[in-house]
């Protein structure tokens, strides 16, 4: 800690800190407008604000004991709803697989930069999701969190960085961070990946 720089931190200004939080606070509602739907399709008669709630109350258990407690605590609050504990596991398996997907696939566009690679991307893209008209929340979650990587840090006015590299290095640093069970949220993880792509 005494060879950490904490003057970035310091010079961050609570516009930019408050801006960022309510640009994730967009993602997180268009990636759990899908998990939503999903219930409803189940032919549910469920509450969507109460869901929601039950998406954002989860997300918040990534943050003190791991990850995998988002998920878990999702599953849990729509079983309270009287929801088997079967189908709403599928339910949220079915939505992160979309999610982390359509995660890894926009971040290798922007990561490879080629365009026959991009194209058959698009079109697997495309095919992964195709039966689920919400995809356009998928992306504009995914631009949410890029947006606010991009915001909060102001990586791009250092000139160093390109676009398209700071975007693919926000995707797989949440993704990896994700996928890391054991760290609160990816704590270690992101910065770790980020740095490297």
């Amino acid at each position: 800690l005494r060879k950490t720089d904490f003057e970035p931190i310091q010079n961050l200004s609570l516009i930019n800190f408050f801006t960022t939080l309510l640009i994730v606070f967009l993602a997180t509602t268009f990636f759990a407008v899908p998990w939503c739907r999903e219930y409803k399709t189940k032919d549910h008669n469920i509450n969507s604000v109460k869901y929601l709630k039950f998406y954002f109350q989860g997300q918040l258990g990534k943050y003190i004991p791991g990850s995998i407690w988002s998920v878990v605590g999702r599953i849990g609050l729509a079983t309270n709803d009287k929801i088997s504990v079967k189908e709403s596991s599928k339910i949220t398996t079915k939505h992160l697989i979309k999610l982390w997907g359509s995660c890894l696939i926009i971040g290798s566009i922007f990561y490879l930069q080629n365009v026959l690679f991009t194209i058959f991307l698009a079109i697997l893209f495309i095919y992964f999701i195709k039966d689920n008209v919400y995809v356009l929340f998928y992306l504009l979650g995914w631009f949410c969190i890029c947006l606010a990587y991009i915001y909060v840090s102001n990586v791009v006015t250092s000139g160093n960085y390109s676009l398209t590299k700071i975007i693919s290095s926000t995707l797989f640093s949440w993704l990896g961070g994700f996928l890391f069970l054991p760290s609160p949220s990816g704590i270690g993880v992101r910065e770790y990946l980020f740095t490297y792509f």
